[in-house]
């Protein structure tokens, strides 16, 4: 079974693609405050994906209070679109779950990529399974 980590659309992304990844993912993590498993967690993201160790710094530089300020052209909203909702699940559950102001913030993640709410209860609903999966996994090989 593939990490939930593995499957990207591109290779390997720009160091600027891999700012404004962050930065979409610090935004709904900030949503109800940034604790510390959520930096963690993406502190973790990044050196995973052998993203250059600055970007997390980078990130930091200049927050984000919504994503319309990041000029997403229409390919990475195709591109980055589902994954970009996925990770947004992932970074929410990794604090005791979903908060409604970060569903809120999906949501309008959502709605301004094209997104729409029966498609992000399917990628909710894939991200809870693998994540479960991954889990239960776990347990057997422990």
């Amino acid at each position: 079974m593939q990490s939930i980590f593995s499957t990207y659309p591109i290779e390997s992304a720009s160091k600027h693609d891999a700012v404004i990844y962050i930065k979409c993912l610090k935004f709904l993590a900030e949503s109800d405050g940034l604790h510390h498993s959520e930096e963690k967690f993406l502190k973790d993201f990044i050196a995973r994906r052998d993203w250059p160790s600055d970007v997390w710094t980078l990130a930091c530089e200049a927050p984000i209070s919504s994503i319309d300020g990041l000029n997403l052209t229409d390919a990475h909203r195709l591109i980055f679109g589902p994954y970009l909702i996925r990770d947004l699940y992932l970074i929410a559950l990794v604090h005791d779950g979903i908060s409604d102001s970060e569903q809120a913030a999906i949501s309008s993640v959502a709605n301004k990529l094209g997104i729409g709410q029966e498609a992000c209860l399917k990628i909710r609903s894939a991200t809870e399974c693998q994540l479960d999966a991954l889990k239960l996994w776990g347990q057997c090989v422990a």
